[in-house]
């Protein structure tokens, strides 16, 4: 398929505007209002997506050494310095009040991965 370039008007629109009422307009005759016609590609097109994967996988990683001046560390403080929570007691009563582990968690909507290592 190729656009159509019709001398009608139609630019590979599909639509012809009429210069006599303003809001008058219909369909070109060779595309038939698609803006395409049959035979042989324009050109090579180039289409440029984002990679859906990469949209919102933020990635916060920890060390349990980054808690080491807190007396009894929780997942809520992670939470917190991961900027889940404001603070460590809205994330206690989101029920994070568990200790401190060691492992890998994806939170929220985003899917924020956050991980703790030792």
């Amino acid at each position: 398929m190729k656009a159509c370039l019709g001398d009608d008007g139609c630019g590979g629109t599909g639509n012809i505007f009429s210069g006599t009422k303003p809001f008058r307009w219909a369909w070109c005759i060779l595309c038939k209002g698609t803006g395409f016609v049959e035979g042989a590609p324009i050109g090579p097109a180039i289409v440029r997506m984002p990679s859906l994967g990469t949209v919102g996988s933020q990635s916060k990683t920890f060390s349990l050494s980054d808690f080491d001046d807190v007396k009894n560390p929780l997942m809520a403080h992670v939470m917190a310095k991961a900027g889940i929570f404001p603070s460590v007691g809205q994330a206690r009563k989101n029920g994070w009040n568990k200790p401190l582990a060691v492992g890998e968690w994806t939170v929220t909507k985003k899917k924020i991965k956050i991980v703790v290592t030792a």
